[in-house]
């Protein structure tokens, strides 16, 4: 039939021309697995499967998971009822505390527990003061443990969000930019810090004013490191705002 011959004719014109150089070169890039173009990407599967057009859920839940194996839980929140739940105030809705497996699952039992303890100290828990005193000997990883309260903090709280928004490490000027290598090594650049060690005056207030300013839960620079004479030099900078 005339349709037959068309489709035999077609065939052959598609077998005689050969595709250019940019067909197969747009062929190859489209015949690609799809590749997220960032490095060391994890995709979040908390949220569940989502779908295009779905609201997302609005259910209040830990940053971590408090079942997990070898979870560090630092504040359990009330065990509501499905009616409490259903009538009370969604912001008003507690979650866990729980500190971040990439600490917790370092952690030695004793550091564990000085974790747990800053945390109700400074929270207020223990008492009606908010603060505490770390006196233990060398080498038993209190550094470890200021720095997973300071990241627990500034990540979390039991209202779904941080708990604080800034923080001063004050210290001798010769620990300075350990404090910054101690917060690298355990956290693997999750957190910038803000080391003042020298520098021009003039570098310093404006390095300082810089980090007064900066608010917010995106703060990019949440941590600063300051000697003690630094600090004394500068309080009145510092102290101009108060910091969450």
């Amino acid at each position: 039939s005339c349709k037959e011959q068309l489709d035999g004719t077609q065939k052959q014109i598609t077998r005689i021309v050969p595709l250019s150089e940019y067909e197969l070169a747009i062929a190859k890039v489209l015949s690609r697995p799809f590749k997220v173009p960032i490095a060391d990407f994890v995709p979040d599967y908390n949220g569940g499967n989502r779908c295009l057009g779905m609201r997302r859920s609005n259910a209040r839940k830990a940053l971590h998971d408090p079942q997990a194996c070898n979870a560090l839980v630092l504040y359990t929140p009330p065990n509501y009822t499905e009616h409490e739940r259903v009538t009370m105030d969604s912001n008003k809705i507690q979650v866990h505390v729980v500190v971040d497996p990439l600490l917790s699952n370092i952690l030695r039992p004793h550091q564990r527990e000085g974790v747990r303890f800053m945390y109700e100290c400074v929270e207020g828990y223990r008492g009606t003061f908010n603060g505490c005193i770390m006196a233990d000997e060398m080498g038993l990883g209190k550094t470890l443990q200021c720095v997973t309260l300071v990241w627990t903090l500034l990540r979390q709280g039991p209202y779904c969000k941080p708990t604080i928004s800034k923080t001063i490490v004050v210290s001798p000027s010769s620990l300075v930019k350990n404090w910054e290598k101690e917060f690298n090594k355990w956290l693997h650049g999750r957190l910038h810090c803000l080391a003042i060690e020298g520098g021009s005056k003039e570098d310093t207030i404006r390095a300082l004013e810089q980090f007064i300013v900066d608010s917010g839960q995106r703060c990019g620079t949440p941590v600063l490191l300051i000697s003690y004479e630094t600090f004394r030099i500068y309080a009145h900078i510092l102290c101009r705002n108060e910091m969450g």
